[in-house]
């Protein structure tokens, strides 16, 4: 996948578990081939969430030192 295709991934996981990355602050979600960890650093405003994107090795296992940063989402909760 490229960078733009990792970014519109996150994107739509923001669309369809906004809710749920805001209540949680630390969120994962698997695919075959990536893990999107969605969070929010602390350092940054509570509405703004880093996504880093790791790549699954073989048989799942994952390399964690190893990562991609995409731009920054900001995820709005409305009451």
């Amino acid at each position: 996948m490229t960078l733009h295709d990792l970014q519109r991934v996150a994107n739509l996981l923001v669309k369809a578990y906004g809710h749920e990355i805001v209540r949680d602050g630390d969120w994962w979600w698997g695919m075959d081939d990536y893990d999107f960890n969605i969070h929010n650093t602390g350092d940054t405003p509570q509405d703004c969430f880093t996504v880093n994107v790791y790549e699954c090795a073989l048989y799942g296992a994952d390399r964690y030192s190893k990562y991609i940063t995409l731009e920054d989402v900001y995820i709005k909760e409305t009451a």
